[in-house]
């Protein structure tokens, strides 16, 4: 068969393969690159010239079969069967068939190349023998520190806070307590006969029923009429002098009376000059108090403050009604600031001023200031209320180690377990079980199990170990049962542990757990009462009473309680 290869209009074969036209390796090598290609991803074959011992260039088959788009100066070329490798715009004739290709061609590629026809295509080129390769290098290297990896999810979050001591002397540090003297100077001798005489002629009244504190004067009538007597401007001189009398009033009147007339007026700026007051009532006296009416806080802080007792200047005692006032107006103050949801000020009146840590610690845990609730908390060693706050702060840490002063471990499990710390989590429900067991209570053992651990075998093992045991054995077999849902297996455990675990003296309290498997299943009532039947029978010997818990099992047979009746009679006049 003659073989032609002829021009063609177009290609009657899909694209193969690259045609470079070099005799250059490093031509080769550069258009590699060039088209986006690796040595890795192309298979090249040399392609002879004309001459003896020359090359035309070489073709080059992709190994995934996916030929670049761009090429450059580089010429397709098409693949026939396979087997034949043709020039762009040629086709062969006779057209040959796939046996007839692989017979003519049995061994190797072919190329047909138009200067110098057909090419067997017998070695691939091997870049390794031809490429002078440098020598590798070895640089020094240094092992990097080991990073930051970021986690695939969040397990666990915590908020890590100050110790106590740190939070309470930052409140301290935060608001500064200063003191301010009032800038009103005590009345003078000639001021006081001043206001003696000025007080014969005016008189205090009340402004409203709701306070004693805020009065006004008014003159007594014959004082305008004589001032008219010697002057035009009668009114105006009787104005002047109630304003003398009212501002020497006011310099004159008590120091508690002006701490309720500011808190009347400005709340804040009255708490900054108020004084703390004692709780357990010492410091109240019969006597006028004599405190200095001074600026006694810069700030409303929960720090250590004043050291003032239960009455104003240090060492000088309040009056009981005025005790009872200061006790009132304060205790007002802090519940308006709760309202206002200004917790940290409503402390400060809890905790400096009435004295009461506890309620200062109880506002600031209202207001989610668990932090510093805490804080106080423990400077009162209320450990509990302080292990509460720092779980609702997120601080669990904190919180965990104030239940293991505290002794809490099932609580101290669940805290581990909340962080996500496993081990722990089951370490500390391990010794939960361990407790509960000792004193005989397996079905909450049990449920530490169940429902911490996740351990339901051990939680039914624990149950049945109960009954066993006669730890609380109704329950722990009535549990024990119950968490069985498939009406098969729970049959099959009835059987078992009738014929396994009971004995002449739990076989009565056998029947009281089995009676409720027969209420709840009856998809196999029938099976639970033949057993129950059996121990009746076995017990009615002993126990002639026991009759009557045939009637759990036929609550329709009417006739059936007159003879249990008859029965028993029957046992007693035996007897």
């Amino acid at each position: 068969m003659e073989i032609k290869v002829t021009p063609s209009s177009r290609n009657s074969n899909h694209l193969g393969g690259v045609l470079v036209k070099d005799s250059s390796v490093h031509t080769w090598l550069q258009q590699i690159g060039f088209m986006g290609l690796s040595l890795t991803q192309v298979v090249a074959y040399p392609i002879p010239g004309k001459t003896p011992n020359s090359i035309w260039g070489c073709l080059l088959l992709c190994k995934d079969g996916k030929l670049p788009t761009a090429i450059g100066k580089n010429a397709f070329c098409q693949v026939f069967h396979n087997r034949i490798y043709l020039p762009e715009n040629a086709e062969i004739r006779p057209k040959l068939s796939q046996e007839e290709t692989e017979r003519l061609f049995p061994r190797h590629l072919h190329f047909f190349h138009p200067e110098t026809g057909w090419v067997e295509l017998e070695e691939e080129v091997e870049w390794l023998d031809i490429l002078d390769l440098p020598e590798p290098m070895l640089l020094p290297t240094e092992r990097p520190a080991k990073g930051v990896s970021v986690p695939d999810q969040i397990k666990s979050a915590q908020i890590v806070e100050p110790s106590p001591e740190d939070v309470l002397q930052k409140l301290e540090q935060e608001i500064f307590p200063q003191t301010e003297p009032l800038r009103d100077k005590p009345l003078n001798l000639l001021e006081k006969a001043k206001l003696s005489l000025l007080s014969l002629l005016f008189k205090k009244e009340p402004q409203n029923s709701n306070s004693s504190a805020e009065v006004a004067s008014t003159p007594a009538s014959w004082i305008e009429k004589l001032a008219g007597l010697f002057t035009a401007n009668g009114t105006q001189v009787v104005d002047k002098l109630q304003l003398d009398f009212d501002e020497l009033s006011r310099r004159n009147q008590s120091e508690v009376d002006k701490l309720l007339d500011l808190f009347q007026k400005n709340l804040e700026e009255a708490l900054k000059y108020s004084i703390p007051l004692d709780m357990n009532n010492s410091g109240r006296s019969s006597q006028e108090g004599l405190f200095k009416f001074s600026k006694l806080w810069g700030e409303l802080s929960l720090g250590s403050g004043n050291t003032i007792h239960a009455s104003g200047g240090r060492g000088s005692t309040l009056a009981s009604d005025q005790f009872q006032r200061l006790q009132a107006q304060y205790t007002q103050a802090a519940n308006d600031l709760i309202e206002q949801k200004q917790y940290h000020k409503a402390a400060f009146v809890y905790m400096k001023l009435l004295r009461n840590e506890y309620m200062a610690a109880q506002t600031l845990e209202k207001g989610a200031h668990f932090a510093e609730a805490a804080a106080i908390y423990l400077k009162i060693k209320a450990k509990e209320k302080a292990a509460e706050c720092y779980e609702k702060g997120g601080m669990i840490n904190q919180a965990i180690e104030l239940h293991k002063e505290l002794n809490n471990i099932e609580k101290i499990g669940d805290l581990y377990a909340r962080i996500n710390n496993i081990p722990e989590a089951h370490r500390y429900y391990g010794k939960v079980i361990t407790v509960y067991k000792g004193y005989g209570q397996y079905v909450k053992a049990s449920l530490v199990y169940r429902n911490k651990i996740g351990d339901t075998s051990q939680a039914q093992a624990l149950l049945l170990d109960g009954w066993r045991s006669e730890k609380d054995p109704v329950n722990c077999l009535n549990n024990y049962f119950a968490n069985i849902k498939d009406p098969k297996v729970l049959l099959s455990e009835i059987e078992s542990v009738y014929t396994q675990n009971t004995n002449s003296k739990n076989r009565e309290a056998f029947l009281q757990v089995i009676k409720q498997s027969y209420n709840k299943h009856p998809e196999i009532a029938e099976n639970i009462k033949d057993i129950a039947y059996e121990i009746i029978a076995v017990q009615l010997i002993g126990n002639p009473a026991i009759a009557s818990e045939l009637n759990a099992f036929n609550k329709k047979d009417k006739n059936l309680t007159k003879d249990i009746l008859k029965y028993k009679l029957s046992r007693k006049s035996l007897k």
